[in-house]
């Protein structure tokens, strides 16, 4: 990983409870996400980010926009044990 890549994301929970979610974008890392922006600077994150603690959420980032998934406010691990 270069020097000017970005190795962290970190941004405020876009479900406004007040955390800031710091996702690694270093693939030695796991989970790690894959960033990417358009030329006017809009950021798409790769998977998406389904909050383990907190609020619970579940969202897509994609073009700066956040699409929000369908069971948010459950956990990961409890739809992962079904």
């Amino acid at each position: 990983m270069t020097a000017d890549k970005p190795k962290w994301a970190l941004f405020k929970c876009p479900c406004r409870c007040g955390d800031v979610v710091t996702l690694s974008l270093q693939p030695v890392h796991r989970p790690h996400w894959r960033l990417t922006r358009t030329l006017t600077g809009r950021p798409t994150l790769y998977p998406s980010v389904w909050r383990d603690k907190g609020c619970l959420s579940h969202f897509w980032l994609r073009d700066g926009r956040v699409s929000w998934c369908a069971d948010t406010g459950s956990s990961p691990d409890l739809r992962m044990s079904r």
